[in-house]
């Protein structure tokens, strides 16, 4: 198990009792660093007696999942979470340097509603979907009807598509049903986002079964539909990238990543804080051997906006006519929880793990499912330019994007299990000297 080694961030809550001419008792939450600095100080200089309550380090997914919690891309916390993991690397003994850039995110207003009216009145659980149109205050009515299937990631997340029609006849918003699991935030692509702008409501999967079952019925299926969100221009994320220097190839590079941001409600442990843990379990393992090309360990921000901190980190290197030194990218998203581990590659990619795999002995720590990738995560944008890459997932997981999220859930021998093997992969693309 990995443990915080951040000076500023090691213990969760520490109390201290200083017996000068008077006495005072301090009690500071070291995790909004402010501690290290005033009191390490304080102490130097005067005699303290402490008593340090619950004074356990907390690992990587604890801090970022329990300490920080939400960690939406652009916030403060999101900043936050990108410091620690400066911080941890450099730990590690890694060169560490930040990558910002801006972007247009998008901010809930209300919360989203669906309330059926007809056949039944009955209140649907709901979810935003990111980069959404606001309805008018008090939401709109209409009739629902099946409007198609909403790709918002082609393969796995395909979702129904509901028009929400008034009594001229004019669709003034969408309901997108999940067939999978419950109500989640989930960004649009494309339709909806950048064309055929509309309000955009998502339903899981036990309502959206329900519906599509009146409209088969030939129901007359009437709802009430309110959502409010706005558009943030300007807001900045950064990718974090730690360096361990190859021997006799350095300028020839592989990357080793995980995001670090999480969804809207959600704490993010497993997505993806277990892959952060597994990233730099793994880099604590490199850095110890002598490599022939140079490694990249690299924590994405913005994932959850649709990897806009790998689309931009590749393309920079695709503008500066340095994308071709990358030999490969392994990217770890959702490493904590399940025993089959999905390795998303390019069939001839696949093959090369599969064999690299079988030769060694963690063939049988986990249930390896080769398949085809899609445009899910932040291996896709390496793909999408012909670099060699992968993702290791384990899926599916009921709290995915879910506040429910939650550290307790994340099993650490898993993400070892999963650090191993990508540490593997990755010292076999670098090249042992």
């Amino acid at each position: 198990m990995m443990y915080t080694r951040n000076p500023y961030l090691r213990l969760k809550r520490t109390s201290i009792t200083c017996w000068l001419p008077f006495s005072i008792c301090i009690e500071k939450d070291l995790a909004e660093n402010l501690g290290a600095h005033w009191w390490e100080a304080f102490y130097r200089c005067h005699p303290i007696e402490r008593e340090v309550t619950e004074a356990r380090e907390l690992d990587v997914v604890e801090y970022l999942s329990r300490e920080i919690g939400e960690r939406v891309a652009g916030s403060r916390q999101e900043k936050g979470a990108a410091e620690y993991i400066a911080a941890e690397m450099r730990n590690l003994g890694l060169s560490v340097g930040m990558q910002s850039f801006r972007f247009v995110g998008w901010k809930p207003v209300r919360l989203p509603s669906v309330q059926v009216v007809k056949p039944e009145k009955r209140k649907l659980e709901s979810a935003v979907m990111l980069f959404s149109e606001s309805t008018a205050p008090g939401g709109v009515a209409g009739r629902l009807s099946k409007a198609g299937t909403c790709h918002l990631v082609e393969g796995p997340f395909e979702w129904a598509k509901y028009s929400v029609t008034d009594q001229k006849g004019t669709a003034v918003a969408y309901v997108l049903g999940r067939p999978d699991g419950p109500a989640v935030p989930f960004p649009l692509v494309g339709m909806g986002r950048t064309w055929g702008r509309a309000p955009y409501v998502a339903i899981g999967q036990e309502d959206n079964e329900r519906i599509a079952k009146w409209l088969d019925h030939g129901e007359n299926v009437s709802v009430r539909l309110d959502v409010a969100g706005r558009l943030m221009p300007g807001l900045e994320s950064r990718n974090v990238i730690g360096t361990i220097k190859g021997n006799t190839s350095s300028e020839e590079e592989v990357v080793l990543s995980a995001h670090y941001d999480s969804a809207y409600f959600c704490p993010g442990a497993d997505d993806d804080a277990s892959g952060i843990q597994a990233t730099l379990s793994c880099a604590k393992a490199l850095e110890k051997k002598i490599l022939t090309r140079t490694v990249k360990v690299v924590a994405f921000g913005a994932e959850e906006y649709s990897m806009l901190g790998s689309q931009y980190y590749v393309e920079t290197l695709k503008e500066q006519r340095l994308l071709s030194k990358v030999k490969g990218a392994v990217h770890i998203d959702m490493a904590g929880v399940g025993r089959s581990m999905y390795a998303e590659s390019l069939p001839d990619f696949n093959k090369y793990l599969e064999k690299i795999v079988a030769n060694s002995t963690l063939k049988d720590d986990l249930n390896i499912i080769y398949s085809d990738p899609h445009p899910s995560s932040d291996h896709w944008p390496f793909l999408k330019e012909r670099v060699p890459a992968v993702m290791f997932s384990l899926w599916p997981y009921v709290h995915w994007h879910r506040p429910t999220d939650t550290h307790e859930k994340v099993e650490r021998d898993t993400i070892e299990k999963i650090s191993r093997i990508a540490d593997l992969v990755v010292t076999n693309i670098a090249k042992p000297c």
